[in-house]
């Protein structure tokens, strides 16, 4: 997806979680989006199909990627960190309508417990 496209799902899907959005790094394919919290996710997808999405809330960070470097993992290469950095299986598989949506689903329900 081009950063445009990925910025397209973001807001018609969430304008009520995305307050901003901006390209971060146009070379190395990532942008920034900016919640509703002041809280930001950075989501990235290289021309190697790796990618990933990176939530950062103050000290507290999640990440869902495919570094291929969690053979422990039933979804390996995917996997997600959370917020104490273990690594879990993950439904993200790449930068696709349905996985922004994935992503942003999560980062809305963690933000409705607040």
């Amino acid at each position: 997806m081009t950063l445009e496209e990925v910025s397209q799902v973001c807001m018609e899907k969430f304008p009520n979680l995305v307050k901003q959005i901006y390209i971060q790094d146009a070379r190395r394919n990532r942008i920034r989006l900016i919640l509703v919290d002041d809280s930001f996710l950075d989501i990235h997808q290289n021309p190697n199909q790796r990618y990933s999405y990176h939530w950062q809330q103050g000290d507290i960070s999640y990440r869902f990627n495919n570094a291929p470097h969690y053979d422990q993992v039933e979804t390996t290469p995917h996997h997600f960190h959370d917020q104490d950095n273990n690594v879990h299986d993950s439904p993200v598989l790449g930068v696709t309508p349905s996985d922004i949506t994935v992503v942003l689903r999560f980062v809305d329900s963690h933000l409705s417990k607040k």
